[in-house]
């Protein structure tokens, strides 16, 4: 997969184009709906190209920081396991935002030999959110490509759409096997691990502090299951460590099996199971014996 930042580097496609277009924060199963139906249709040599948006417009349009399910680096080797052919992340300025739904439309096709475009049922673009699927619809012959829009991806308990929103608010409070259906893998987090309080060391089960970039969505407070790096168990508190008073919110990970100085060093951790909430322990052998509990349900004991 080739990654792409500006209109200029659109045109160096010279095979004709399924251009998929959305925000794409998450890449849960709808959004995978919609690279699969891009792969579908491009029957004929088509290079399938993703658009989205950066900043994502509503960082943009609020100047504040947006909480992202995936951060670019972590969208950039998703994509790439989805075998997409370009990654367009459109610089998101005031130009892009200013232009009209069918300057847009027009911009795209002015740059690149489009074929087909393949958006969600609800898809909004254009300034103030004025275009459409009916708007894409009525350009179709005059900028001859196909028009193919996408259904709602619902879950499979529910009637409830899949959407990046609804995702984050079952994050958010602690309901993350439903996120896990939804996103079709576990959600992870990614960062550098840095010198904490050494509470666990004391305990006898010693953790690595992981820094995430700000902008990253942390999921509810509590002590989870997962994995590192995809291979090594792991237990892992988010919070404040409320036993010890410490009311700085923290990702700490305790790895089942290793030894040795993990600081400075690059950790990917997969949120596997939601195990409990955080509890207040007054007594010290209390915790210990708590986290040897949740330690023998991760490894199924």
């Amino acid at each position: 997969m080739k990654i792409i930042t500006k209109w200029e580097e659109l045109e160096l496609v010279k095979e004709p184009i399924t251009l998929i277009i959305g925000n794409f924060d998450g890449v849960h199963l709808g959004h995978q709906q919609l690279i699969k139906t891009a792969k579908q249709i491009s029957v004929n040599n088509e290079q399938t190209v993703l658009l989205t948006f950066n900043p994502h417009p509503v960082e943009f349009f609020s100047k504040k920081t947006f909480s992202r399910l995936t951060l670019n680096s972590e969208l950039k080797n998703i994509l790439k396991d989805l075998n997409l052919s370009y990654w367009f992340n459109l610089n998101f300025n005031e130009d892009v935002a200013n232009m009209s739904p069918a300057d847009f439309v027009k911009t795209i096709s002015k740059h690149c030999n489009l074929q087909n475009i393949v958006v969600g049922f609800n898809f909004k673009f254009g300034k103030g959110k004025q275009g459409s699927v009916n708007l894409l619809a009525s350009l179709e012959e005059k900028y001859n490509y196909t028009l193919h829009v996408v259904d709602a991806v619902q879950f499979s308990s529910s009637n409830k759409n899949i959407s990046s929103t609804l995702i984050k608010n079952m994050l958010l409070r602690g309901d993350l096997a439903l996120a896990t259906e939804a996103l079709g893998r576990y959600y992870s987090l990614t960062g550098k691990v840095i010198h904490g309080k050494k509470v666990g060391r004391k305990l006898g089960f010693p953790t690595a502090n992981l820094k995430v970039a700000n902008e990253k969505l942390i999921p509810a407070n509590g002590v989870y299951a997962g994995l590192v790096n995809k291979k090594s168990l792991a237990a892992i508190s988010i919070g404040i460590n409320p036993s010890f008073k410490n009311r700085e919110r923290s990702i700490e990970v305790f790895i089942l099996e290793h030894n040795g100085d993990l600081y400075d060093q690059e950790l990917k951790i997969e949120l596997t199971e939601y195990l409990r909430p955080q509890i207040k322990f007054d007594d010290k052998n209390e915790l210990i014996q708590q986290i040897q509990h949740d330690i023998n349900r991760i490894v199924g004991e």
